[in-house]
């Protein structure tokens, strides 16, 4: 029985900072603030949508949204140490040791603020795909009330 009238199966979020594209690339995980009513945790699939700047500032990542990686996990975090533990919980300590996912962790930990007044939302991911070559700009996307983007079908 389908409970809900109109699941969210792609959860698109715009990246526009160096720090969100290796935490995404590299670590294959997406924070954002947290908001109650969000539907992040319902969704299956995870869509960024780079940013000009990010166009600008890095080689081979073009404006749009070009790739999805599936949401394996989502969860909340206002710490350092309560995000090092919920991606520690599901990833693994040896996958946090890695060496080229210390250097991404180093650069999340100095560039955000990790306070108890600051709660986010944490989508680990699946292996991101590329999906869409050209990317889809932003004016081609649906977007609802919240300022959450659709593709189009």
């Amino acid at each position: 029985m389908i409970t809900k009238t109109e699941p969210l199966e792609i959860y698109a979020r715009e990246i526009n900072e160096p720090v969100t594209l290796e935490l995404f690339i590299k670590g294959q995980i997406y924070g954002c603030v947290y908001e109650k009513r969000n539907k992040v945790a319902e969704a299956q699939y995870f869509a960024p949508h780079f940013g000009d700047k990010i166009d600008r500032q890095k080689r081979g990542i073009s404006s749009g949204i070009s790739y999805v990686a599936r949401v394996e996990h989502v969860f909340p975090a206002t710490t350092w140490k309560e995000f090092t533990d919920g991606v520690c919980e599901h990833r693994g300590r040896q996958w946090w040791n890695r060496h080229q996912i210390r250097k991404v962790m180093q650069d999340l930990h100095s560039e955000w603020n990790w306070n108890k007044k600051t709660k986010r939302s944490f989508l680990l991911l699946g292996e991101p795909r590329l999906v869409f070559n050209p990317p889809v700009r932003k004016e081609n996307l649906r977007r609802d009330k919240s300022k959450v983007f659709f593709i189009p079908r």
